[in-house]
């Protein structure tokens, strides 16, 4: 399928808002979503997290710890058995 040249050329031209271009457009309520007023209450809840979900944080991150540990390992003793 080929693309003519004014529709490549739009197409190249698009750049996609920065967050600061998109957050501005949420402040002044003109942004390209019928949402954009959701943004302003975004950040209003200071909801911490509790203790259990701190724990369980914790525990994926050390098992992904645990397992880059045994993947070095491994990648070590194949380099070792110069596989």
């Amino acid at each position: 399928m080929e693309i003519d040249e004014k529709t490549r050329n739009t197409c190249s031209n698009w750049t996609c808002p920065n967050d600061r271009e998109l957050l501005l457009r949420a402040k002044l309520e003109t942004g390209w979503s019928f949402k954009t007023n959701s943004y302003q209450n975004f950040n209003t809840k200071n909801d911490s997290i509790n203790e259990q979900e701190r724990s369980i944080i914790v525990d994926v991150l050390m098992r992904a710890q645990k397992s880059e540990e045994i993947e070095n390992k491994r990648i070590w003793y194949l380099r070792l058995l110069n596989f």
